[in-house]
């Protein structure tokens, strides 16, 4: 669990984001590029992290197998984002993914009996807490639930400018 720092495989996963986020702190603008990053983070990892024995293993690997075919994992996908692709690109990747999530909400407060619509911001907002330790590119079904949100709010708000185009007559 995310919650408890020295729970599990906490350390390394700590460890892990607060190299991305001084990877970012360095290079703020366009990041270090895509799938570059192990070299960064083995640079960045503080002496708790580089004595975890999990954190060990992945070095070992990388020493043996090398750089190019074993990297350090993306234990969270905004950390990870932000050091890889800047905060220009992290803006773009989030844009979409807010507005979803600010058009869900307006619909909420204007609609607040649509449980199914209710239920489906939670589903969508428990993806986006989900990305914080893990990445969502490995969560297929968060592109589905963007994918289907955007359909979901459109279809709704059609639907209630056809009632009130209805109501007016």
């Amino acid at each position: 669990s995310l919650s408890k720092k020295g729970g599990r495989s906490n350390n390394q996963r700590y460890g892990v984001m607060k190299a991305d986020l001084n990877i970012f702190i360095e290079n703020p603008l366009l990041g270090i590029g895509q799938g570059l990053r192990t070299p960064y983070v083995l640079n960045h990892l503080d002496e708790d992290t580089l004595n975890n024995t999990e954190v060990k293993m992945w070095i070992n690997n990388i020493k043996n197998k090398g750089l190019i075919n074993i990297s350090i994992p993306m234990l969270g996908e905004y950390t990870s984002r932000l050091s890889e692709t800047g905060i220009i690109s992290f803006v773009l990747f989030m844009a979409p993914i807010l507005l979803l999530l600010f058009r869900l909400l307006k619909y909420i407060i204007q609609n607040s009996k649509d449980t199914f619509v209710i239920f489906f911001t939670i589903a969508y907002i428990e993806c986006l807490l989900t990305g914080i330790g893990t990445t969502l590119n490995e969560l297929y079904y968060f592109w589905i639930l963007l994918g289907f949100g955007y359909a979901l709010v459109y279809v709704k708000n059609a639907c209630n400018n056809k009632v009130e185009e209805v109501r007016e007559y």
